[in-house]
């Protein structure tokens, strides 16, 4: 059995509902703060095996549902990544699942609103990716683990997809030579077989905001990267959701040697700078 973090997060939200129990009320019998329950219902913060229990408990549900719930929420632990604590640990454990996540799918599809795909960031992007937070003597690890990854990039045993906005492009990440660096990775990217790279480009009008970077693998399973925290999503209607999001982005994209020019053009500006 495998769960996400958001379908643990709605079922919590439901049983509560049905139980027909105020969050306060529900926080204070479970044992946990209000703050936290409102974070475990909006799917930010996994609920410990402890605190699935317990909310189970007090909403009444059968012993069945309530071992599924806790079995859940030990999944889901194990599933979402906190910001923090990957920053603290100098970030390649969990590039190292990430890239076990990679190997195992034949289809790989990424779309990136906010920054570069990791597979194709040079050295000197991913340096510039981390700041202060992170130890010093850690970043050299971390930039080993990322172009490990992108080892991927010369096997033909996977197609690969990837989509930036422009706006992730024009993120002046470490300055114009950082940028004009990772802009010509990228040109050369544009001539790799079983990759297609695209852009959409600030002049296509879209329908919808770009909320969130996210990559599904093989239709199976999704990684989805927002400000708290990284999560893996593998239950079916979330994974279908998201590829869903994904159709609808796509209509927007500017694909291999259209994509070309917008390159160029945004190289040649970084360039000028």
């Amino acid at each position: 059995m495998t769960t996400d973090l958001p379908a643990l997060a709605a079922t919590l939200r439901e049983l509560r509902a049905g139980a027909g129990i105020t969050g306060v009320s529900a926080a204070k019998a479970a044992g946990i703060s209000q703050a936290k329950l409102s974070n475990i219902e909006r799917g930010k913060t996994p609920p410990t095996p402890q605190d699935a229990e317990r909310l189970a408990e007090v909403y009444g549900v059968p012993a069945k549902v309530r071992a599924q719930l806790v079995e859940q929420s030990r999944q889901a632990k194990a599933q979402a990544w906190s910001a923090k604590v990957v920053l603290q640990r100098g970030g390649w454990l969990l590039q190292d699942r990430v890239g076990r996540q990679e190997r195992s799918a034949s289809s790989i599809r990424y779309f990136c609103p906010s920054g570069v795909v990791g597979l194709m960031q040079t050295p000197a992007y991913v340096r510039a990716l981390w700041n202060d937070e992170v130890p010093t003597e850690k970043v050299d690890k971390f930039v080993e683990s990322r172009m490990r990854r992108q080892l991927i990039l010369g096997s033909d045993k996977h197609e690969i997809d990837a989509v930036h906005t422009e706006g992730a492009l024009r993120w002046n990440l470490g300055g114009p030579k950082v940028m004009v660096e990772q802009l010509d990775r990228l040109l050369v990217e544009l001539d790799r077989p079983h990759l297609r790279l695209g852009i959409i480009p600030w002049t296509s009008p879209v329908n919808g905001p770009a909320l969130h970077q996210f990559t599904i693998y093989d239709d199976a399973a999704a990684l989805v990267s927002t400000v708290p925290g990284t999560s893996l999503v593998t239950d079916t209607e979330n994974v279908q959701q998201i590829t869903r999001e994904w159709e609808h982005l796509e209509r927007y994209v500017a694909w291999g040697e259209n994509a070309r020019p917008h390159l160029q053009r945004i190289r040649a500006e970084y360039a000028a700078l």
